[in-house]
């Protein structure tokens, strides 16, 4: 896959001394058949005033093109999607030929503390330039969440959290 180098993001500066107002519709846009007193509305809002916090760390973005899309077909990116579904599956599998069931005795908080854990290796081992001597690397610390992440799904759906 090559890297598109074309800048699909263009940052604005809002301008906070325009009055601009945006006619607003506070009880929602219905997707039927449009109420007949949404004619005679005169709601407005200031987006400046409404959306910012923070006036000098404000930006409006215009997205140029399917920046989010990253240039893959759907039908590429389920196929990587199930093709790693399927690697994090027989690798919990394999782990639970050796490990048994025991993930059915563990709390959601364990999973938690488990994620938790799993994250900070991840952010330890980025921060050694993806080097590792003896422990596994990021990818089976994203595996491992993952299935810890079924697990404790599996155990809420049997109203056990």
């Amino acid at each position: 896959m090559s890297v598109n180098k074309e800048q699909k993001l263009t940052f604005f500066r809002p301008d906070f001394e325009s009055e601009l107002r945006i006619p607003y519709i506070n009880e929602g846009v219905s997707a039927g058949f449009p109420s007949p007193a949404a004619d005679f509305m005169e709601t407005n809002i200031d987006l400046n005033k409404e959306l910012s916090e923070n006036p000098l760390a404000t930006f409006y973005i215009k997205v140029k093109g399917n920046s989010m899309i990253e240039d893959l077909p759907l039908d590429e990116v389920n196929e990587a999607y199930d093709k790693q579904v399927k690697f994090c599956r027989d690798t919990m599998l394999n782990k639970n030929h050796d490990y048994g069931e025991a993930w059915r005795d563990m709390s959601q908080e364990s999973y938690a503390d488990l994620i938790l854990v799993k994250l900070l290796r991840i952010r330890q081992i980025l921060n050694n330039d993806g080097k590792t001597l003896i422990s596994e690397g990021i990818d089976a610390n994203f595996v491992d969440i993952l299935n810890y992440s079924a697990f404790a799904l599996i155990q809420i759906a049997e109203g056990k959290h």
